[in-house]
């Protein structure tokens, strides 16, 4: 079927993007080649944006498309930031198209924190529906809030994608969360949350960090308290973290660290408690609360340059019957994020089976409690 419309929102343009751009390539020949939006959060994580414009990045991903066999000029395509100085910007990582079929997830585009010597792990979700269509409006409220924007000269200016109806109704029940951080209400902190309050048996992660070290001082998650209560009320929390790693998007606080932070706060809350009351509470939350270093090989800790192995994931599944996949973290951000939710233990014990029981199998002998 003939696309025409394509949606990419990420995190950074970075240096190394030739996926993209081999994609773009593509699309330029095509008969009729697909409108392009792209909007980042910046050009890198360094410069302020005001020392790389959006229409010189267009620029130069133009002239990539044609160095890589496509026609820039028959692209009609927009390139914008979005950010604030107030340490706020576009962390969502969604690939739209024709508002009928998105990926969603936790990957950038970074061609070398993937496909390089010490690549980094991460999980993304593909699906098709009208959860696509309501992303697609997420979307749009993200781009009203840019302010300038490149765009080619076949464009013209703002492109406004067009209104296209789902042509696939979908065969589970699913629902797209978002966050506006600085421009707006975050209603994905209010879902992820009582998704964890909402657990019965068990919560698992799969997640880069629960702690920041970005600043003068570490700090918790902002779903710390709700772990602990869930752990300390028997939920079982099973935790697959980064390793700690030189660079802080893929890995700020050790496992060990971590664990020990989690345990603390964990005490911290109990106080006033009794002793017999509390001396319990602490039992429960350390017979189910287990975080491990991310492992793909029992025997592997690092890679083999002594490289720490990265975790970029973003996967929460809620006592084996839904999941969340998407762009947040659980250490506090205040950044433009999107996610998924699946509610449907078909596709969940599918997730379960493909990617979490093997992974937690490896991972486990690794892993840090009480015990």
């Amino acid at each position: 079927k003939q696309k025409t419309a394509y949606e990419i929102h990420e995190r950074l343009v970075g240096s190394e993007m030739c996926i993209r751009d081999s994609a773009l390539a593509m699309l330029s020949v095509k008969e009729q080649p697909p409108t392009v939006r792209l909007l980042y959060g910046g050009k890198t994580a360094v410069l302020p944006n005001f020392a790389a414009s959006s229409e010189t990045v267009l620029n130069k991903l133009l002239e990539d498309v044609n160095s890589r066999g496509g026609d820039g000029s028959r692209l009609p395509i927009n390139l914008a930031w979005l950010s604030t100085s107030r340490l706020s910007w576009n962390h969502s990582k969604i690939i739209i198209s024709d508002r009928n079929r998105m990926i969603n997830g936790g990957h950038n585009m970074w061609d070398g924190d993937y496909l390089g010597t010490n690549p980094v792990f991460d999980i993304s979700l593909e699906l098709t529906g009208p959860a696509a269509q309501e992303t697609q409006l997420f979307v749009d409220e993200l781009w009203s809030n840019t302010r300038k924007y490149g765009y080619s000269e076949i464009a013209g200016g703002a492109i406004n994608p067009p209104y296209l109806e789902s042509f696939y109704e979908g065969e589970a029940k699913v629902i797209g969360v978002g966050r506006l951080g600085a421009f707006g209400d975050d209603p994905a902190d209010d879902a992820i949350t009582a998704m964890i309050v909402s657990a019965k048996k068990s919560i698992f992660m799969s997640q880069q960090d629960l702690f920041t070290n970005m600043s003068w001082k570490v700090q918790p998650s902002w779903a710390a308290e709700e772990l602990i209560s869930a752990a300390i009320s028997g939920v079982k929390v099973n935790i697959i973290g980064s390793n700690k790693t030189l660079l802080p998007t893929y890995g700020m606080v050790s496992a060990q660290e971590t664990f020990n932070r989690m345990r603390t706060i964990a005490k911290r809350r109990l106080v006033g408690r009794g002793r017999k009351a509390k001396r319990a509470a602490m039992k429960r939350f350390c017979e189910n609360f287990t975080i491990t270093p991310f492992r793909f090989n029992e025997e592997i800790k690092t890679w083999t340059d002594g490289g720490p192995i990265g975790n970029h994931s973003k996967l929460i599944v809620i006592d084996e019957k839904a999941f969340y996949v998407g762009s947040q973290n659980f250490y506090p951000a205040n950044l433009q994020e999107h996610g998924i939710i699946v509610a449907d233990e078909t596709m969940t014990n599918e997730l379960m089976n493909i990617y979490w029981h093997p992974l937690w199998e490896v991972a486990k002998k690794s892993e840090i409690s009480c015990r």
